[in-house]
């Protein structure tokens, strides 16, 4: 059991989410997916808000939807994509720093934020046009998924 002090609602991918002081995860600013809460008991009890309305923006503007792992750091990644998915993802961005160029067959897409498995999830939605241009670390964290599925569907 939780006890939260509730300082915002998100959505993110089309799920509503609580965003909140987590005094079990050691006063820490957390978020609650509405569709995973159950019990919810409510306290009249006033709190001080530990986080602001910058706070929350602050930490949500550098992630791809609301999964931060904390181990990963912000990074300025490259990808490309052949010009079908390119044109999917100029019409619905993957994250708001996005930045499109053309390319011969294709788009260069240019983003800023953390790669966390929500987001390698995503790019990995368009793996059959997707290559990976920076950071090398993300190159070969896809390039190991893709070698474990091989191997799992061999």
């Amino acid at each position: 059991m939780s006890i939260i002090e509730p300082l915002a609602i998100k959505e993110s991918l089309e799920r509503w989410y609580l965003i909140g002081n987590d005094h079990k995860n050691n006063n820490g600013l957390r978020a609650f997916g509405f569709d995973r809460m159950s019990d919810i008991t409510f306290h009249r009890e006033k709190f001080a808000p530990k986080f602001s309305i910058e706070d929350i923006q602050t930490k949500y503007q550098s992630l791809f939807a609301m999964f931060d792992d904390g181990d990963k750091r912000v990074e300025e990644i490259e990808l490309e994509f052949d010009s079908s998915d390119g044109n999917y993802i100029k019409s619905l961005p993957i994250h708001h720093s996005q930045k499109v160029e053309d390319i011969p067959n294709g788009v260069r897409v240019y983003l800023k934020l953390k790669p966390t498995p929500d987001f390698i999830k995503e790019i990995m939605s368009r793996a059959w046009s997707l290559k990976v241009i920076k950071p090398e670390s993300l190159r070969q964290e896809i390039a190991k998924i893709l070698k474990d599925s091989l191997l799992r569907n061999q």
